[in-house]
């Protein structure tokens, strides 16, 4: 397939889009409120949190699941899914809400 100038710059624009996502979640992960995030992106604390919230949300849930278990991203669904009740039966569920 040959690629144009638009499929490039949309190749550009996904990668900086995944990019802004891990920093914003690692800017989370070491504490930084919403509202410094929101500062950092030029709109309100209320804007950064509707926009990237859940998704942050998910990228941190993921992250502690490969902590606790380096071959998450190789188990299927099933045992993915077995692993995480496992966590929540033991006390310990994967928790990392988007308002955090």
């Amino acid at each position: 397939m040959v690629t144009t100038p638009i499929q490039d710059a949309l190749d550009g624009i996904v990668v900086a889009e995944m990019r802004l996502k891990n920093a914003i979640a690692d800017a989370r992960e070491q504490g930084q409120s919403w509202a410094e995030i929101g500062t950092a992106l030029g709109v309100t604390r209320q804007a950064a949190q509707q926009r990237w919230g859940e998704d942050v949300a998910r990228a941190l849930r993921m992250r502690e699941a490969v902590r606790r278990d380096p071959g998450y991203l190789h188990r299927t669904s099933e045992e993915r899914l077995a692993l995480r009740k496992q966590w929540e039966a033991e006390g310990n569920p994967l928790v990392a809400e988007a308002g955090q």
